[in-house]
């Protein structure tokens, strides 16, 4: 379970036959910015089995062993949001939304370098995702949350409180279409533009990968 204590997101694993709970703190979240909360549990011997959490793609502590946990199956249903129950009226305030789980535990450096991605990379990784929900759209119906990996785990909403997904944030990287690429300037463009503000000529002999962009004269008058 994935929660709030006080400024801190922080992990929780329960427990079998009282063994009691395992927990594990990332860093502080509550700041009304946009960040990506990543465990990863990786089984390394019979007796060790390591969970890491990774804040913007950035391990935050040091991981802790849950093997003496046990079984981690639960026969709770996968639950996003507050549990009353549990939380009683102590609910916290919070967005949630780009929900993933893969069947391994991701590299490090994988984590790092994909974290804010908002689509699924064309790599070996694609294949071991077994939910994705992306939690921007809902289905005509008003009840249902679209599962993406195909693997057709959808969600039902039982209440919510949508939100407006037009933030602008350095800890998000939606993916970029080619028209965007050709509608603006881009960094192999500058050393075209240079020479054009030279007024020099660049024969096609210099392979040059740029464009030049004349900028469009409007009278405002």
């Amino acid at each position: 379970m994935f929660f709030l204590e006080g400024d801190y997101w922080m992990i929780n694993f329960g427990h079998e036959s009282g063994s009691g709970n395992a927990q594990l703190a990332g860093t502080k979240v509550s700041d009304n910015q946009w960040h990506t909360l990543t465990a990863t549990i990786n089984q390394v011997d019979a007796n060790t089995r390591n969970v890491y959490v990774f804040t913007d793609g950035v391990r935050s502590a040091s991981p802790i062993n849950i093997a003496s946990r046990g079984n981690l199956n639960s026969p709770r249903p996968f639950n996003v949001g507050n549990l009353i129950s549990s939380n009683g009226e102590i609910n916290a305030d919070y967005f949630v939304t780009d929900i993933r789980f893969y069947n391994t535990a991701l590299p490090d450096a994988y984590i790092q370098a994909n974290y804010c991605r908002t689509d699924i990379p064309e790599d070996g990784y694609k294949t071991n995702l077994m939910g994705f929900w992306p939690s921007n759209v809902v289905e005509p119906d008003g009840k249902t949350i679209k599962d993406q990996s195909g693997g057709n785990n959808h969600l039902t909403i039982q209440s919510y409180n949508p939100g407006i997904f037009n933030d602008v944030s350095t800890k998000v990287c939606p993916p970029i279409v080619d028209a965007v690429y050709r509608s603006v300037p881009n960094s192999v463009d500058v050393a075209m533009q240079v020479y054009q503000w030279l007024g020099i000529l660049t024969p096609p002999s210099w392979k040059l990968d740029g464009k030049t962009w004349v900028p469009q004269y409007i009278n405002v008058r």
